[in-house]
């Protein structure tokens, strides 16, 4: 979903483990410093290729390149702030095998096979990688003696999967493997092809925008990729999943307007901070303050100079 539902939503299941808000609230954030980048399908990517007018594929692939340095050392992070170095001591193994293969799922889906998809295959990679590493290496039995922990008793064992557990598993992560299977199937090349004949381009009307060259600017022309873009795949995917799981029209229906008053805000917002960023690239802001930025090194540098001398 992105736009904070993740850090919404993991914070409040960390509450009901017996975490303290804060902290809980902590964990969620520092969490989601690495995949954030590809969050709600990619958004921020897609939204930077639109008024940069570069390839979301081109910066998609260089973000793949970066995060998941970073990707490594999160999962590390999250094990010190709830348990400091015992916890370290303990379960750096498996946070670290949970933070690798999360890294190399971003890279590798962002690389080669879909921006978009690049968090959603990445996290079930890893949460299944952190599972065959605990399957191979039984944790100790253990006692939690943090205070953010609801009791000091042991914690219980969890029973055996039944028939219906295992059925109810499948049920949950179905909508997952349809939206990867909608969205490899839409990154062939025929079919990408076949998709990208509902795209047209159109000159925003009103706009006489030129570049520093003086020469004509790309800006006023707003492309409409109506069956690449992610979010009709993502609607083709819910469709697929309200049939796989056999939920009726109205349920549907009522899920999805649920789902649209949630984020209404976060929609007008998102619409508001794209308009901004076409009118900030288009009037030179955004180089301005670009190059504002980059000259603040060299000013502390010139800085600590005069202050050495």
């Amino acid at each position: 979903a992105g736009f904070g539902t993740p850090v919404a939503i993991t914070s409040v299941m960390l509450l009901a483990l017996g975490f303290k808000p804060i902290k809980a609230a902590v964990l969620s954030l520092t969490a989601n410093t690495a995949p954030v980048a590809f969050g709600a399908m990619a958004t921020p990517i897609i939204t930077l290729a639109k008024v940069s007018g570069m390839s979301t594929d081109t910066l998609g692939a260089m973000v793949g390149r970066q995060t998941p340095i970073m990707s490594v050392f999160v999962p590390l992070v999250l094990v010190a702030i709830v348990d400091g170095r015992r916890g370290l001591r303990e379960t750096w193994a498996a946070a670290l095998t949970g933070g690798v293969v999360f890294g190399l799922g971003q890279y590798a889906t962002s690389n080669f096979l879909s921006v978009p998809l690049a968090d959603v295959i990445a996290s079930l990679l890893s949460a299944g990688a952190v599972v065959l590493f605990v399957r191979a290496r039984p944790p100790r039995p253990a006692t939690p003696v943090d205070a953010d922990s609801p009791t000091d008793t042991p914690m219980e064992t969890p029973e055996p999967e039944g028939p219906d557990s295992r059925g109810q598993l499948v049920r949950a992560y179905a909508p997952y493997a349809i939206i990867i299977v909608v969205f490899v199937i839409c990154q062939i090349t025929a079919v990408k092809k076949l998709l990208d004949t509902a795209t047209f381009t159109t000159h925003w009307p009103g706009l006489h925008l030129y570049n520093a060259k003086g020469t004509p600017s790309a800006l006023p022309t707003f492309t409409f990729n109506l069956l690449t873009t992610p979010g009709t795949q993502m609607l083709v995917a819910g469709v697929l999943a309200m049939v796989v799981l056999r939920l009726s029209v109205p349920s549907a229906l009522k899920a999805y307007g649920t789902t649209l008053h949630q984020l209404r805000w976060a929609i007008v917002t998102v619409m508001a901070v794209l308009a901004l960023a076409f009118v900030m690239n288009a009037s030179g802001q955004t180089i301005t303050l670009g190059t504002w930025m980059a000259e603040i090194g060299r000013a502390q540098s010139e800085l600590q100079s005069h202050h050495d001398l």
